[in-house]
């Protein structure tokens, strides 16, 4: 028996914990002054830096999702989660930030500079960072290499008990595992 599983489910766990210094929920609330459980709808955010810009990604079903809920609920509020305890903070003006929206790729691009998150002027409990992309393009995936879906899925996903939880879930290369099937036997 193959401990090719065990070392994949190993790899996912070692980037989870990398990738969780890049990424957060992004969550709506009715209000400013709301409870965890008010929580309209939520998704994932990551944060990038290009070398020229430092940006806060999302998917467009996520932002449009504020939008059609801020039109019914002007006082909506869109917020990001920037680490533990008192890291959470609501979006300023996304609008003015909004760099570019699509939702044929379900993507939706923020310009997000780390000197500006402030309440009050005073600095916002942040603990994530930007990843910064090293190479453009950035590679293609090759044979062989595994795809891992990381983020926080959506309130509208049920789970009992989760509200915001951090998911994994690897997609393997094509035809992983099938020598192990083949031999399962022996």
């Amino acid at each position: 028996m193959s401990n090719r599983p065990k070392r994949v489910a190993a790899f996912v766990e070692s980037l989870t914990k990398e990738m969780l210094a890049f990424c957060g929920p992004i969550f709506i609330t009715p209000g400013l002054k709301t409870y965890p459980g008010q929580m309209v709808d939520n998704g994932t955010y990551s944060l990038l830096d290009t070398g020229r810009k430092m940006l806060l990604v999302t998917c467009y079903h996520v932002w449009q999702a504020y939008l059609d809920y801020r039109v019914k609920t002007p006082e909506a509020v869109l917020c990001l989660n920037l680490g533990e305890g008192d890291a959470s903070v609501a979006f300023a003006l996304p609008e003015r930030q909004l760099i570019d929206s699509d939702p044929g790729l379900d993507l939706a691009v923020f310009d997000f500079d780390p000197n500006s998150i402030s309440l009050d002027k005073a600095k916002v409990n942040q603990q994530k960072d930007w990843f910064r992309i090293e190479r453009w393009p950035i590679p293609k995936v090759g044979s062989g290499d595994f795809v891992v879906l990381m983020g926080f899925p959506g309130k509208r996903v049920k789970k009992a008990g989760q509200l915001c939880r951090f998911t994994a879930q690897a997609i393997p290369p094509e035809g992983y595992g099938r020598r192990e099937q083949r031999n399962s036997h022996l």
